[in-house]
């Protein structure tokens, strides 16, 4: 969790990112700090598997 504080008001940031699969199941959840760079994706999220449609 990632806080700062603007005046008197203090703000307390998260980012959640959701791996979803093809039938719209949740396969994986992360939870990180708003103040890290979204290009590193957690590994946790792409399982690997394809799809044929």
């Amino acid at each position: 969790m990632y806080q700062t504080k603007n005046g008197s008001q203090w703000y307390f940031d998260i980012k959640d990112y959701i791996g979803v699969g093809v039938i719209r199941l949740i396969h994986s959840a992360v939870a990180m700090a708003a103040n890290v760079s979204d290009s590193p994706m957690p590994p946790d999220l792409l399982h690997g598997k394809k799809i044929q449609v």
